[in-house]
């Protein structure tokens, strides 16, 4: 008997292994990327509830921060593998594309809400305050991304992020990375020494919002990475080492979750600093550790909405953006309450329906390539 659950659990592992290798997906990248969606909507939609903490679980580490990882990752995967395929160029005017878009959305979620403010019954957190703001003015704001909502603020990172990938795709195909990191070090720096001028508005108008000089490390690093992912054979080093990544996390966490109680500034998530950026990468670790061990042997249409979500990252996130600017607008809802915790679900369920018809719309039964938002 013992000898049987072995063999189907090696060949469990052997078909989600042949799978990923047919597919050219990494379905725990996937899966986690998800899993940030999910812990996003939860946090911007049902903030302190039950299933809010749930999805909260790791130190100092949330859905924003493992997005814009995992987009600097799957980028740098995606575009490591079209560079040997089309000319730099194709691959620099799908990004400027992709930026486009990414403006188009943030701008419309923005005016989104300040049409909400005619038509809304109440105003909420993610309406854009108006008090001594003429409309031209709020319209120029929305336009220059000066505001966006806490929902959908990282948007306007995810448009400087890819700014500046454009410029590092011509490096790193030249197998120039390390003028990568040390460029993205250096604009770290100038993050710190010129905050108010490398932060964004806050939606207040007022206060600073996210670095972004100082998020781009994150995104960046990642994005090396992502490019010499196949090179360095990281996907066979996780799954070799996940018991001992699973371990070597707890002790970790431990530390982390210490420290964040006595000293929270040094994981300052407006300015992103170093350790908190070192945190985004241990708990990819731990989780890329944990769902290789969990995979196999789960069956597979447990974790497919999260893996479909994953997939469609960059959709999910608009569509909770727009789901939290829309329905405070006419309901009022405490963020505790059964009522917001079902509309999280809803709106969870609403991602993994958009990207079940985007995914069979694009492949006509094929597998999904992957994206890189």
């Amino acid at each position: 008997m013992g000898e049987h659950n072995l063999a189907r659990k090696n060949a469990l592992g052997d078909r989600h292994h042949t799978a990923r290798g047919a597919s050219a997906r990494i379905p725990a990248l996937d899966i986690i990327r998800g899993y940030c969606i999910v812990s996003m909507i939860t946090g911007h939609l049902a903030a302190g509830s039950l299933i809010a903490r749930a999805t909260h679980v790791f130190p100092q580490f949330d859905g924003a921060s493992g997005f814009v990882l995992l987009s600097g990752l799957v980028l740098g995967i995606v575009q490591s593998r079209s560079v040997h395929r089309v000319q730099l160029r194709r691959i620099q005017c799908a990004t400027l594309a992709r930026v486009a878009l990414i403006y188009l959305a943030q701008s419309a979620i923005v005016l989104l809400g300040l049409a909400l403010l005619l038509l809304g019954t109440r105003t909420h957190a993610n309406v854009p305050p108006t008090e001594g703001r003429g409309l031209a003015e709020l319209t120029f704001s929305a336009i220059t991304m000066s505001l966006a909502p806490p929902a959908g603020s990282v948007l306007r990172l995810y448009v400087v992020f890819l700014l500046l990938a454009m410029g590092a795709y011509w490096l790193l195909k030249r197998g120039r990375w390390v003028e990568v990191l040390a460029a993205s070090g250096a604009v770290y720096g100038l993050g710190i020494a010129c905050r108010e001028y490398t932060s964004f508005v806050a939606f207040d108008g007022e206060t600073r919002g996210a670095n972004w000089a100082m998020w781009q490390l994150l995104f960046i690093s990642a994005l090396v990475l992502g490019w010499h992912w196949e090179r360095l054979g990281a996907d066979h080093f996780l799954r070799r080492w996940r018991w001992a990544l699973l371990v070597a996390y707890l002790p970790v966490g431990g530390v982390v979750l210490l420290a964040g109680r006595l000293a929270p500034e040094l994981f300052d998530k407006i300015d992103v600093t170093v350790l908190r950026i070192a945190v985004a990468y241990a708990t990819l670790a731990f989780l890329y550790a944990a769902v290789e061990i969990v995979l196999p042997v789960t069956p597979r249409a447990v974790v497919r909405p999260i893996e479909l979500i994953g997939q469609r990252s960059l959709d999910s996130y608009i569509i909770q953006a727009s789901v939290a600017v829309i329905v405070p607008s006419f309901i009022v809802l405490h963020p505790h309450s059964p009522a917001s915790q079902l509309l999280a679900v809803v709106t969870v369920v609403a991602c993994w329906e958009w990207a079940r018809w985007r995914v069979r719309r694009s492949t006509s039964g094929r597998e999904a390539a992957p994206q890189p938002g």
